[in-house]
């Protein structure tokens, strides 16, 4: 079914992160395969009070419901799979809290003919679900690291699995974030994943919540002398909280700008964790 629609021209669900755009140019298509084919018609022949109920629908003023889905799936013979891609697509569009968007996004990551047409975005959120891709990169600035998931798994903490390991090496050279030298051994590239894709950025929650956690952990983890961790509680006028967020901004820029001075010497991996939120609601 994807391969027959692909070879007609027909839009496949697959390649969209925005329902409403994939119902405008599926509906595009089949005005060019069905001249009887107006959002009047499609109404008739859905069921659909309104004569533009599509074109709402398309437009943003109308959300989709279960019953409407159906609907909308007979009317663009949708296979059973792409339905199913479909539904998930509109309740990640459509979801109203970031916990309903990121269990939507992670289903819609997981279905393999999404995965075929966005093989990056599945490595992507790949790297952004797992605290140790990162840090696994990093490790291989090191002059020490080897390419051996038993090595690695001794010198991360906290631990993790040598097969997750090794997982996690296969995929950063798939995303090009670490690639072999003319000697041979992986190095760290320049390459940085923006989040840009809808669906990826969804999930970037989970992210910053396993560097919080390991934060956290971290306390009682490792002794003082080997962390530095601080609290400082403020209050501050409604007019400089982007003047505040401007000073968090420059001392990631700094400890980045650092890093990268020494990174011949770097012998340790540390995680460098900011949060700057409000404490009481705003007026």
């Amino acid at each position: 079914m994807i391969d027959q629609a692909a070879a007609q021209g027909r839009p496949s669900v697959y390649i969209y992160n925005d329902y409403r755009k994939f119902l405008l140019e599926i509906f595009e298509f089949t005005k060019l395969t069905n001249s009887t084919m107006s959002y009047r018609a499609f109404s008739l022949r859905a069921g659909f009070k309104s004569p533009n109920y599509l074109k709402m629908v398309i437009n943003g003023s109308r959300n989709l419901t279960p019953p409407s889905i159906r609907k909308v799936v007979k009317i663009f013979n949708l296979s059973e799979k792409e339905a199913q891609h479909f539904e998930k697509l509109v309740q990640f569009n459509q979801a109203k809290d970031p916990e309903t968007k990121k269990d939507a996004a992670k289903e819609i990551i997981k279905t393999r003919s999404f995965q075929k047409f966005n093989p990056l975005t599945h490595a992507e959120f790949e790297y952004c679900s797992k605290w140790y891709y990162v840090a696994i990169r990093e490790m291989a600035n090191l002059a020490e690291f080897k390419e051996d998931p038993d090595w690695i798994c001794r010198r991360l903490e906290p631990k993790i699995l040598p097969s997750e390991a090794k997982r996690a090496l296969e995929h950063l050279e798939r995303l090009r974030m670490l690639e072999r030298n003319p000697e041979g051994r992986l190095c760290p590239t320049d390459r940085v994943i923006t989040t840009s894709d809808d669906i990826v950025r969804s999930v970037i929650i989970d992210y910053h919540k396993q560097f919080i956690e390991l934060g956290r952990d971290s306390i009682e983890r490792f002794s003082k002398e080997k962390r530095e961790i601080g609290a400082l509680t403020i209050a501050i006028p409604k007019a400089k909280i982007d003047a505040f967020r401007k000073i968090v901004h420059e001392a990631q820029t700094k400890m980045l700008s650092e890093s990268n001075i020494n990174a011949e010497n770097a012998d340790e991996i540390y995680q460098f964790n900011v949060q700057f939120f409000p404490l009481n609601k705003r007026r």
